[in-house]
């Protein structure tokens, strides 16, 4: 039984698209079908609340296929806002800070200040760790990010401000879980590869393709990129 087990899931990892292991829409989705499955019935509902005041969230709602009962509506906003921060990347309300993009510059690199922050910070998708032990981890990155807006969460702060810790926070948990397939950051200081330092629960939620909540998502945005 192992044996076959094992070879299933060989099969089931070299049938998934490429772009499941890079930065993409599909990747980040499914992580976050996966996380979603962990919260609990309270969590579900806080997040779908925080969710709403995204000003996104109506352009997600459109994206759910219609007929989706009211769980698998709230699953499937909860996988698209996985993508709002790889989004705002095109988005021309939004900029980038400092000389190099994927580089933090200053104060505004760590400001946490909700949606009325139009600063793109790409550099909170990611954590580079350089070969050298000498070289310092640029901060702050994903793993600085994820703790501050985990403590925004916990706090009694306005719920405006923790939507958007909720959002990003979907959005920088989901590429930690994943190889850096991207060359161009790589490039961007010598060999600094980025390992993974956030782990998500152990769980035996199947997430492959077959799943018709993803498969729903998946075909939705497609359609709709």
């Amino acid at each position: 039984m192992s044996r076959l087990r094992a070879y299933l899931w060989l099969i089931l990892f070299v049938s998934l698209p490429v772009s499941l292991f890079a930065w993409g829409p599909i990747g980040h989705m499914t992580v976050g079908y996966v996380a979603y499955q962990n919260l609990t019935p309270a969590a579900k509902t806080r997040v779908r609340d925080l969710l709403k005041l995204n000003p996104e969230y109506a352009n997600w709602e459109k994206a759910v296929p219609t007929g989706s009962s009211p769980d698998d509506h709230d699953r499937m906003v909860f996988m698209i806002a996985t993508i709002w921060a790889d989004d705002i990347k095109g988005d021309s309300k939004y900029s980038d800070d400092g000389p190099d993009p994927n580089t933090p510059d200053g104060a505004s690199s760590s400001q946490n200040i909700g949606y009325t922050d139009l600063f793109r910070h790409r550099y909170w998708h990611f954590v580079d760790k350089p070969f050298l032990t000498d070289i310092p981890i640029p901060t702050p990155n994903a793993q600085t990010q994820i703790v501050a807006f985990r403590a925004v969460l916990a706090s009694t702060q306005a719920d405006d401000l923790k939507s958007g810790c909720c959002t990003w926070l979907a959005t920088s948990t989901s590429p930690c879980m994943l190889p850096r397939a991207s060359p161009d950051r790589r490039a961007m200081q010598v060999a600094t590869p980025s390992s993974s330092s956030v782990t998500l629960p152990r769980t035996s939620t199947p997430i492959g393709t077959t799943s018709p909540v993803l498969t729903a998502v998946f075909a939705k945005t497609r359609s709709t990129a």
